[in-house]
This record gives structure tokens, C-alpha cells and sequence, in this order.
């Protein structure tokens, strides 16, 4: 067994988990389902166990998942090929199963989808889910939004040789106009690329780890920015 975080962490992290996780990490059917999936590795009772308390560290946002396969290994005293491949197998538990989109209410507990783009992000009140990983809420420490800045002296180099570019073509000598036009589309599509800007939601995570994601649609950086913070509660 571990002792990677103290009893007054575990308590706490446990007590600001949403209703559903506190009971599938406090139920007998969490570690059978964990047994259950691991089951063709002939593990011993104390790995077994240590195996229910790292997924249960994923679940509290104590540990990210990209670090399973190493801390398998660590606890359970395992060759890293084979953490490897358990760590496979829990993670479709944790995603699929565990941290799975919402689709019922259940006894006066209601999970509200705050956001959800159909495609790879949603958040509702107890995860937060982008791409193939999902995240407790209770593992998110902050959440940024901005543009990615513009390189100045990118944009003072392509205005300076547009400049040039009309000098030559105003020349009037067919060669400097070739010229000219030929460096005026350059400085325009560079231009262009430039100031067609990203803009980057940033998630930190209590483990340290964070999530950049970038996008052109300001509109839907917000969103989701937005959509992080009603979800957790405002303030980060």
C-alpha cells in the first residue's frame, strides 16, 4: 500500500468529489470493476489493492493518468511492459465508465452538461473531458484565457519590405516591378497569417500537469473558459 498522500488529503479531496465518484470510489463494485478489468494479469490481493487506490488517486485528481503506467509499476512492483498494458486497461475504465457523459438525473442529483462542442470537449458539473482523457473537476486549479501575441518584429520586417516592394514598382524599371509585386504578396500573406490569431485555453491541474488548448475561434475559447469556471465554481 502507498503512502504518496496523507489521510487528511485523501479525506479532503474525497469530500469536494461530486456525489456519483465519491460513491463508485466508496462502493464494493469499484474494485471488483478494477479487478474485473485487470483480471488476466494474476495479480496478488495487496497489488489488487494497491491497483484500486492509484485509480482512485486518478478519479480525486491526485495523479494525472499520463503517469499510471509509472506509478503501477512503482506500487505494484511490476515490469513496465506490463504496468503498461494495465494502465491501458484502467484507463478505459476510468474514461469510459467511470467519468462517462452523462446521460441520466439520478436521485436528486442532476450532472449539468456546461459545455459540449459534440465533437471532443465537454464539461459538466463533476469532469471535464477533451479529446481521448477526462479530468475530475476537483483536480483543475486554474483556467487562462489569450491570444497567442503577435511577433512585432515579424510584422516591422514584412511592413518594411512592402514598403520597399512599392518603391520598386513605382521605379517604373520592369525588373524592380517583378520584384516589387512579388515581395508585396509575400508581405501580405505573411501579414495575413499573422494577424489570423489563435487564442489558448490553458487548464492547470493539481498534479502539475496542464492542458493547452489552441483554436482561431475566439468565440469558442470563451466558451469553454467560461464554461470551466461556472463549473467549478467561479474565482479561477
Amino acid at each position: 500500500m502507498t503512502n504518496r498522500f496523507s489521510q487528511e488529503e485523501l479525506e479532503k479531496k474525497l469530500q469536494e468529489a461530486p456525489d456519483h465518484l465519491k460513491e463508485a470510489l466508496q462502493s464494493e463494485e469499484f474494485g471488483e470493476e478494477v479487478d474485473g478489468s485487470v483480471s488476466k494479469y494474476s495479480l496478488d490481493e495487496d497489488q489488487i489493492n494497491s491497483l484500486v487506490e492509484e485509480v482512485g488517486f486518478v478519479l480525486l485528481g491526485l495523479a494525472p493518468l499520463a503517469d499510471m503506467p509509472t506509478n503501477l509499476q512503482a506500487s505494484l512492483l511490476i515490469e513496465q511492459s506490463v504496468s503498461e498494458e494495465i494502465a491501458k486497461d484502467l484507463s478505459a475504465v476510468i474514461t469510459n465508465k467511470l467519468l462517462s457523459k452523462p446521460s441520466t438525473k439520478t436521485a436528486g442529483n442532476a450532472e449539468e452538461i456546461f459545455f459540449d462542442d459534440g465533437n471532443k470537449t465537454i464539461v459538466t458539473t463533476s469532469f471535464f473531458r477533451y479529446k481521448a482523457q477526462s479530468w475530475p473537476l476537483s483536480s483543475i486549479t486554474r483556467v487562462l484565457f489569450f491570444p497567442i501575441s503577435l511577433e512585432i518584429p515579424l510584422i516591422l520586417s514584412m511592413g518594411v519590405v512592402s514598403l520597399l516592394s512599392i518603391v520598386a514598382i513605382l521605379s517604373f524599371s520592369v525588373g524592380w516591378m517583378i520584384g516589387g509585386v512579388i515581395g508585396l504578396l509575400i508581405g501580405g500573406l505573411t501579414l495575413k497569417s499573422i494577424f489570423s490569431r489563435d487564442y489558448v485555453v490553458l487548464v492547470e491541474f493539481i498534479s502539475d500537469e496542464d492542458l493547452s488548448i489552441e483554436t482561431k475561434d475566439k468565440e469558442y475559447a470563451i466558451k469553454l473558459r467560461d464554461a470551466l469556471h461556472r463549473a467549478i465554481g467561479g474565482g479561477l
